[in-house]
């Protein structure tokens, strides 16, 4: 369970500028035609044009998208169905963040991103985030500067313009001056959470006083970060999962898509009530359709174990898929869900069996469950560890034997030709590497829809 994020510098987003002529021309994307076979059924899905396809490709490699978009939207009171009024005034972070939410948006509903290219939205960012590139408009488009304890330094000539016309009763100005304040606050604390201070730490004195502020006036990502204090036991508080329920369900009242996740854990481990598979499907449901990764792989445990929903495979492999496509390359939950995914190639549960494949995302699940032990000390991370060097080296061994030509060690019956199995080292080695140039793409397989149990 995370909930906590890194403020990190702002991507070169100009590279997008290129593509603002063929947004423009509020393109059409073409659809396929959907089809049900056998009790399942295939939805019609999207067919990105090519230049669409380079637009996405540009931004994914350019580091542009903002892993916590539902979070900056959330800070600057932008509702998910408000985006496109927010656009003329909105800042350089909140561009990129409501770019990040309509572009990731379309893997949970499809066609959202064809009607919002359709209705002029992604050409009106672009536009946007070209004229504060420009300078047209310095004072919204100035990057944000960081000081010595983590927070914000505004630029100094923005914020005496702001508190003048909040003096002369401008209540647009007293809004914004308030908000930074208040972002700034949220940021000092967050970076509190992450060390361990005495709690004579005047700075954490400092911190808790500003989340407790932030938390009346209804803040939701101060209320998660409450929640998560009680539920950890960090910044001095005594582990409580009443209390720490009880903030995350005024967050997720408000929306909050960590705080229906870590409300789902709740329900999910019975953390203070009574195990409640079925309302932590709902609650990771609907952390899941926000962008959510963590939410969206306990929804592929829920079907792997057969937890309120009929287990089902190919459904949990699905669901694991789609968490690795949300997770961020430096993302918490990263290791988490290569651990998944190689567990399902490796038994062949909603996959074709794949052997190499499964010893990829282990191999890259491993070191990182190491950064988390020797970091946080984290003791699930210490389980989950041993769990994936297990199982590591079960699927080794068996492509040893593969690799000199022997039966697969893990098959109790059937062999494969030799033909099949003439695969040394080198080769594995080889496969490797192209599935690491390949990267994230993956077949989408059918989506299955079974009644919940």
């Amino acid at each position: 369970m995370s909930g906590t994020t890194k403020s990190k510098p702002l991507p070169k987003y100009e590279v997008l500028f290129p593509f603002i002529d063929y947004f423009e021309k509020c393109p059409k994307q073409e659809w396929s035609e959907g089809s049900q076979k056998d009790g399942v059924f295939t939805p019609p899905y999207c067919y990105f044009s090519e230049e669409l396809s380079r637009f996405l490709e540009v931004f994914y490699d350019g580091d542009i998208p903002d892993t916590n978009y539902t979070g900056t939207l959330e800070l600057y009171g932008v509702e998910g169905g408000k985006c496109a009024e927010a656009i003329p005034s909105a800042n350089v972070e909140l561009l990129l963040a409501i770019l990040t939410f309509y572009i990731r948006g379309d893997r949970f509903c499809d066609g959202l991103l064809d009607s919002v290219i359709q209705e002029g939205i992604i050409a009106a960012i672009l536009k946007r985030l070209r004229e504060l590139h420009e300078g047209k408009e310095q004072a919204e488009g100035q990057e944000d500067t960081r000081n010595s304890q983590g927070g914000r330094a505004m630029d100094l000539h923005l914020h005496e313009f702001l508190e003048h016309l909040a003096a002369h009763g401008e209540e647009g100005a007293a809004r914004n001056l308030a908000a930074y304040h208040d972002k700034d606050k949220l940021e000092f604390a967050e970076s509190v959470q992450d060390k361990n201070l005495p709690d004579s730490s005047r700075e954490l004195t400092q911190a808790r006083k500003h989340l407790k502020e932030l938390s009346d006036k209804g803040n939701p990502r101060a209320m998660l970060l409450m929640g998560i204090n009680y539920y950890t036991g960090l910044m001095g508080c005594k582990q409580d999962y009443a209390k720490a329920r009880e903030w995350y369900e005024k967050a997720a009242a408000l929306g909050d898509g960590w705080a229906l996740c870590n409300l789902g854990y709740v329900y999910y481990y019975g953390r203070g009530v009574e195990i409640d598979y079925e309302k932590a499907f709902s609650l990771f449901e609907r952390s899941a359709y926000r962008g959510n990764c963590n939410a969206m792989y306990k929804i592929g445990d829920h079907y792997y174990n057969g937890h309120f929903v009929k287990c089902c495979y190919e459904s949990a492999f699905y669901w694991y898929q789609r968490a690795r496509e949300a997770a961020g390359d430096d993302s918490p939950e990263l290791p988490d869900i290569l651990y998944r995914l190689g567990l399902c190639f490796a038994a062949g549960h909603g996959v074709s069996e794949d052997l190499v494949l499964s010893l990829h995302y282990l191999g890259k699940a491993e070191p990182m469950f190491f950064h988390k032990i020797l970091a946080d000390d984290d003791p699930y991370a210490k389980e989950t560890l041993q769990k994936t060097q297990k199982l590591s080296k079960a699927v080794r061994n068996r492509l040893d034997a593969l690799a000199d030509g022997k039966d697969d060690p893990g098959k109790k019956r059937g062999r494969k030709s030799k033909k099949d199995i003439e695969m040394d080292h080198d080769d594995i080695r080889r496969v490797m590497e192209a599935v690491e140039a390949k990267g994230r793409e993956m077949r989408k397989p059918e989506l299955r829809f079974y009644g919940r149990t």
